[in-house]
Order: structure tokens, then C-alpha cells, then sequence
């Protein structure tokens, strides 16, 4: 019998709790792991951990920030609100089309990642990652067999499925642990 070791962790707090620290400390510093680490940084809230990093003459393996790349999008707050209300966090088409084009771009990058260079894949935030996927789902709602999204069916029948497949593929590049980070809307 073969033991799965994958493993995929969600960190979720309210802005400046300590998510981003969080993360991308999973593998020490210390013991110059970081060149592991596959960072995805959707509002450059790693920044001054990196230069940290930087000062000691490290970098995370690899390090994405959509920020500039998608700043048409709308800021997490605007995310998180709608999606507290059931709404869809885009306003139309043009940003549909954008938080799609944001999807597509993640899994090109991650498609691209040599198997077995990377152990650790963080995503923070992942609002952005999850409404590019619901994006995607409601433009092909046929190809996902979707005729009705009542009781949250775009997300069962849509969204989770494309996260399973995400994460498997993550794993499938020798990647053994995924970090998810999301803000908390209302203190809990």
C-alpha cells in the first residue's frame, strides 16, 4: 500500500493576521529551503517577506504576482462581499472574460513548472484563483452540464471538480504540499 503524502492546507484569518508569514515559512528559512517554494502572490503581501528573504541572500524557487498583471480586477473586499451576498464577483462580461484570463494564466503557469524542481505551492489570496474559476464555469456552464446554478450547483457541480483537477495536477509536478490562504469577511 502506498501512503499519500500530498497534502493541501488552508490558511484564512482576517487582513494582517499573520497568513502570509504563515505560508511562506511552511519550509524554514533558516535551512534555505524557500528555493522550493512555488510563491503566487495575488496582492504583493509578500513583498517585505521577500526582501527579508533577499538580505539573506534567498528567493522563494519562484514567484509569481498577478497584481500588476491583473489589476483590473476587484480588490478582495469587493470579492468578498459579493461572494458573502451569493452574488458573482464580476460586474460583467469584460470582467468575466478577465477573472478567466487570470485563471488560464495560473494553470499555464503551473503547467509550466518542471516535475519534482518544487515541494510547496502557495496561493495567497486564493479569492482571485476561486472566482476565476467560477468565472470559467459560468461562461461553459454546458460543457460542465449545468443548466440550472440554483443551490450553489455552479460551485458542486463546477468549481470544486476544476479545484480537485488543480490540485492534482499541482501534485502531479512533484508538488507535495498546497497552501491556500483567504481573508475572513467578518470576524468569526
Amino acid at each position: 500500500m502506498t501512503l499519500n503524502t500530498n497534502s493541501t492546507i488552508v490558511i484564512t484569518g482576517a487582513k494582517n493576521s499573520g497568513k502570509t508569514n504563515l505560508a511562506a515559512t511552511y519550509l524554514d528559512p533558516v535551512k534555505s529551503e524557500m528555493d522550493k517554494v512555488v510563491y503566487i502572490d495575488n496582492e504583493n503581501s509578500a513583498n517585505r517577506f521577500r526582501t527579508g528573504l533577499h538580505e539573506m541572500g534567498m528567493d522563494f524557487g519562484k514567484y509569481i504576482s498577478t497584481a500588476e498583471r491583473f489589476k483590473n480586477l476587484p480588490g478582495e473586499e469587493d470579492l468578498l462581499a459579493k461572494i458573502a451576498k451569493g452574488e458573482m464577483p464580476w460586474v460583467g462580461k469584460t470582467q468575466q472574460g478577465t477573472f478567466i484570463d487570470y485563471y488560464k494564466y495560473l494553470l499555464g503557469e503551473i503547467n509550466e513548472l518542471p516535475k519534482g524542481k518544487y515541494s510547496v505551492l502557495v496561493v495567497d489570496t486564493a479569492e482571485k484563483l476561486e472566482s476565476g474559476m467560477a468565472a470559467y464555469v459560468d461562461a461553459n456552464k454546458q460543457k460542465f452540464g449545468i443548466t440550472n446554478t440554483a443551490y450553489g450547483k455552479l460551485w458542486t457541480e463546477g468549481v470544486y471538480p476544476l479545484y480537485e483537477n488543480l490540485i492534482e495536477s499541482i501534485y502531479e509536478r512533484g508538488i507535495s504540499v498546497v497552501i491556500l490562504t483567504f481573508h475572513l469577511k467578518n470576524v468569526w
